[in-house]
């Protein structure tokens, strides 16, 4: 089965295909895709948002999604196993301390991973 994902980052349209033969693991990964890639900066509330990506010597790629109001980032991850990947968490560049800093701190709540969460 295949699933194209359609989400509007920044001024970009992307679509996303998400395909796997078992109907019901190609509709969990397309959700998972969804709801993995933010459409809104969660330090300011902005949606002007935009991917910048680099490559080192060794052809390792990279990827970060920036907020271009308030300079706010996420890195994109890889699982160790498998094909999937993450976004970490949002951050800011603290020029004083020279640090990525957090710009938000989750409840005990939200902390919870998703094993935890009885449903």
């Amino acid at each position: 089965m295949k699933i194209t994902v359609s989400k509007k980052i920044g001024n970009t349209e992307y679509s996303f295909d998400v395909e796997n033969a078992e109907p019901k693991t190609a509709f969990k990964e397309a959700i998972d895709l969804d709801a993995q890639i933010p459409s809104i900066c969660l330090a300011c509330k902005s949606t002007n948002l935009r991917f910048f990506t680099n490559e080192d010597e060794e052809k390792n790629i990279y990827v970060k999604l920036t907020c271009l109001d308030c300079k706010a980032f996420r890195k994109m991850g890889k699982n160790k196993v498998g094909d999937g990947w993450f976004f970490r968490a949002w951050v800011k560049w603290n020029v004083e301390t020279k640090l990525e800093e957090p710009v938000f701190k989750p409840t005990e709540t939200e902390s919870k991973k998703e094993d935890d969460i009885p449903f």
